[in-house]
């Protein structure tokens, strides 16, 4: 956890989650980003981003409860497993691109990075619960900023976003 404040439990569901899991029986709610670079990104720093972003944005490493009148969002427990892996060939990075994110079970962010050989490659799946195309950018820029961050400050913990709306009174 990063700074002074304590991330609560729980989060609470807004409508426009309510109304993204009657969209979701008809489409996947994924969002992804995949990213080239021409030179090798520290998988263990990255895993710590990873790990991290949970804290910065807390709703993304939660998981969604499916309420009729109250759905809410659940703190997972920490470590997260299965948050971020490290691909061990072309195939393995395409099967992450395939797999559905399980909102029920989250986290609400993954990523896989592939030591490919003409460079690494990054994949960043969100979900459309808790982000939309502009959500995607400002997550990536978040994830970058903690991992460039660990570069030069390993203890480095990012001060949680509890104030954060994602009501449709943002948009």
């Amino acid at each position: 956890m990063g700074g002074d404040k304590l991330i609560p439990d729980r989060l609470h569901g807004e409508l426009t989650d309510r109304a993204i899991s009657v969209i979701h029986a008809f489409s996947e709610m994924i969002i992804t980003l995949e990213a080239h670079f021409d030179r090798r990104l520290d998988p263990d720093r990255l895993a710590r981003a990873v790990e991290l972003v949970f804290d910065a944005e807390p709703v993304l490493g939660c998981r969604f409860v499916h309420q009729d009148w109250r759905p809410y969002w659940e703190r997972l427990p920490r470590p997260i497993d299965d948050a971020f892996l490290v691909a061990a060939d072309d195939a393995s990075f395409e099967a992450f691109a395939c797999e559905p994110l399980d909102q029920s079970r989250g986290p609400q962010l993954q990523a896989c990075l592939w030591p490919a050989p003409d460079g690494d490659r990054l994949l960043v799946k969100l979900s459309h619960y808790v982000a939309d195309a502009g959500a995607v950018k400002e997550a990536i820029e978040q994830l970058a900023a903690i991992y460039r961050r660990l570069a030069t400050d390993p203890r480095h913990a990012p001060e949680p976003n509890l104030a954060g709306s994602r009501s449709m009174s943002q948009v």
